[in-house]
């Protein structure tokens, strides 16, 4: 609905009218100052300043009139352009009356500015005769706020005689609900609940409960003694889980899609305050759940929580540290190998190895060693170790093998042969005699390597004798260092 104003008389700060649209045909409301003392709405005279003119067509000029107050004598005028399409809330009554009644009545209009009955007429009561069965009859009623209202009365035809039973539908796991007896008696009585109201709290209601209620003793404006009972029937769920649903997230997520159900007419997330379909969470690790209001065509209200859960780790969490390379200086990392973009970094730095094996050369001691990758739920995880491994220093050497010993006597001095190579991760040491039969072998990957002249049977046997020793590293080839003669002195044989 617009409105186009005509020229007004010209005066200093002329008052202002505020329009409120409903989207009703022939209705307007309309709003003045409050400061003046008397407003005519074209044919009708008002001192408040609201009220609703309820003759408007397409064309007509509502003339205002303002007196008094603290604005000059004057008339403003709103004309009414175009009236739009009817669109308004209709809400259904029933209204009984008794088999034989020739002329009954609707009293209603408690809290409306306004009662519009079907035929035109104003107030509070309607007067109708011959009533019959299924027969409807409307009215507007205009609230203080907002728009009109349709409200229709089915006629129902009953025998005072006999009990009467109506529906009543309620939502699921609702705590009480609200019964009302219908207008039009001047005394009430509801057995179940021992009260006699016209309206009742009725609490903890189950499906196929019935509830009584003795409506007697007619008044002015109608209504007909009867015992209504009413039979609860509750409303089914709209879906088997709206009442929490758990959501798996992965621990280094930052953000989380999260939707509602269809099939509800409205819903609300508190957190956020939004009232889309679905929202893009913040994810807090202090707080994992997520409440989501919903309310169905019924005007049911459900709460459904959505419940975040980790994803569970992976069974491998740790970082395996291989065995350190002397002669090339590294030392090969494994991250679990399952799994795919792996992301190695050391003290913070990036490295260029995307692979579940790391081969990390030129380390030191405790560096600091992380590796993120994607696991099979689609999830970042990242490891982290310290670097811990027996580094000796130095590089694999040979310094000279002494060519004599002698162990017996035990006197501290040149008792073993020492063999001073070092830095090596295997070694194997074989003594043979002057035939060329193997008399002592020993092999190892922890040093000293050495020979205190004894052969297989215990006996340390004077003589030349011949050694040779091998030593690899990081799995390559054996590499012979040394081989030689050397003489033992002195012996128990």
């Amino acid at each position: 609905m617009s409105y186009t104003f005509p020229e007004v008389p010209v005066f200093s700060d002329p008052p202002t009218l505020n329009s409120t649209e409903c989207l009703v045909p022939g209705y307007v409301s309309l709003s003045a100052p409050t400061q003046v003392s008397l407003l005519t709405y074209g044919r009708m005279a008002y001192t408040e300043p609201t009220t609703v003119y309820t003759d408007a067509f397409e064309g007509d000029t509502i003339s205002v009139a303002i007196a008094g107050g603290a604005y000059c004598d004057t008339t403003l005028f709103y004309f009414v352009d175009t009236l739009p399409a009817f669109n308004q809330d209709t809400i259904f009554n029933t209204k009984y009356v008794c088999t034989g009644t020739a002329v009954d009545s609707i009293t209603f209009g408690q809290g409306f500015i306004a009662v519009i009955w079907e035929d035109g007429s104003t107030g509070t009561t309607y007067v109708f005769e011959n009533p019959q069965q299924d027969q409807q009859i409307s009215l507007n009623a205009v609230p203080p706020l907002g728009c009109p209202i349709t409200y229709i009365f089915t006629i129902e035809i009953v025998d005072p005689s006999q009990s009467l039973s109506n529906q009543y539908f309620f939502c699921p796991a609702i705590d009480d609900i609200t019964l009302r007896a219908p207008e039009g008696y001047s005394a009430y009585f509801w057995p179940d609940v021992q009260s006699s109201s016209i309206e009742i709290s009725y609490p903890n209601p189950l499906a196929n409960d019935s509830v009584s209620v003795y409506c007697t003793g007619q008044s002015s404006s109608g209504g007909c003694p009867l015992e209504l009972i009413y039979i609860l029937r509750e409303y089914s769920l709209v879906q088997d889980d709206t009442v929490s649903s758990t959501v798996k997230i992965c621990p280094y997520q930052e953000t989380v899609e999260l939707e509602a159900q269809s099939g509800f007419s409205a819903v609300y997330w508190p957190l956020t305050g939004e009232n889309s379909l679905q929202i893009t969470h913040m994810i807090q690790h202090d707080d994992l759940q997520v409440e989501l209001n919903m309310t169905d065509e019924n005007d049911c209200e459900y709460v459904k929580l959505f419940n975040l859960e980790f994803f569970p780790p992976p069974a491998d969490t740790t970082i395996d540290i291989g065995q350190y390379c002397i002669t090339s200086n590294q030392v090969d990392l494994f991250a679990p190998e399952v799994y795919y973009n792996y992301q190695w970094s050391v003290n913070g730095g990036l490295q260029n190895d995307t692979n579940s094996i790391f081969d990390y050369k030129n380390p030191t001691p405790h560096d600091e060693i992380q590796v993120a990758f994607i696991d099979s739920f689609n999830c970042l995880r990242i490891y982290n170790t310290d670097l811990d491994i027996n580094m000796l220093p130095g590089t694999l050497v040979e310094n000279p093998i002494p060519n004599v010993f002698s162990p017996i006597p035990a006197d501290g001095l040149n008792d073993v042969l020492l063999f001073p190579f070092h830095d090596f991760e295997f070694y194997r040491l074989e003594i043979l005699n002057r035939w060329g039969e193997t008399i002592y072998t020993v092999e190892g990957n922890i040093g000293p390597i050495q020979w205190d002249g004894k052969n297989r049977s215990g006996k340390i046997v004077p003589g030349t004798y011949f050694y040779k020793i091998s030593l690899s590293a990081c799995n390559a080839p054996e590499l012979d260092f040394h081989q030689g003669f050397v003489h033992l002195v002195g012996g128990n044989e």
